[in-house]
C-alpha cells in the first residue's frame, strides 16, 4: 500500500467541510488520510515515525482509536487524548499551510483538489512551533537547534509507554 506525505498551502475553510471531505475521499478511494497543521509538523519523517508507531499500535491491539489517521494524529501530537491533539495539530479555519498524510493508493493531486489546496512541499521544513510540545530554550540549548525533531521522536516514544 502506498504512503504519502506532502505538504499544502490554501484555506481548506470551514473545517467541518474538510472533515466531511476527507471522509468522503476515504470512502471513495478506500485510503486513510490526515491533515495536520503544517507549522507543527517537524518534516515527513515526524509523521512517518508517527504512521510507523500508530501501525503497530493495531496490530498488538494497542490502538485509542478506530482510524488510523487519528492514531497517527495521537502519536504525532505524542498524546493520549483525541481532543489534545486535534487542538494541538488540527486545523483551524486560519490555516493556511498544512501537512496531509495518504496511505492507501489514491493520488495526492486528487485528494489536494477535493479539498482545495495547492501543493507545497515547503511547508513541511523550516522554522517549527517546538514550544508547543512543551521544548523549552533550555532542551534546545542541549541538543542544538538542529536537533528539534529528535526531541519530537522521542517524545512521540514516550508517549508510547504511556498507553
Amino acid at each position: 500500500m502506498a504512503v504519502s506525505f506532502f505538504g499544502a498551502r490554501g484555506k481548506a475553510a470551514p473545517v467541518e467541510s474538510v472533515v466531511e471531505r476527507v471522509k468522503s475521499f476515504e470512502k471513495a478511494h478506500d485510503c486513510t488520510v490526515q491533515i495536520f497543521r503544517a507549522d507543527r509538523i517537524f518534516g515527513a519523517i515526524h509523521l512517518a515515525v508517527a504512521l510507523e508507531h500508530a501501525q503497530r499500535s493495531f496490530e498488538q491491539g494497542r490502538n485509542r482509536s478506530s482510524h488510523l489517521g487519528t492514531e497517527v494524529l495521537l502519536y504525532a501530537a505524542a498524546d493520549r487524548q483525541i481532543k489534545n491533539a486535534i487542538k494541538l495539530l488540527g486545523v483551524t479555519a486560519d490555516t493556511v499551510e498544512t501537512a496531509l498524510l495518504l496511505v492507501g493508493d489514491a493520488e495526492p493531486d486528487e485528494l489536494l483538489a477535493s479539498l482545495g489546496l495547492d501543493r507545497d512541499d515547503s511547508v513541511l521544513e523550516g522554522e517549527k512551533d517546538y514550544a508547543a510540545f512543551g521544548i523549552g530554550e533550555d532542551e534546545i540549548a542541549a541538543v542544538g537547534r538542529e536537533r528539534v525533531s529528535d526531541l519530537i521522536l522521542e517524545r512521540m516514544a514516550l508517549s508510547e509507554l504511556e498507553r
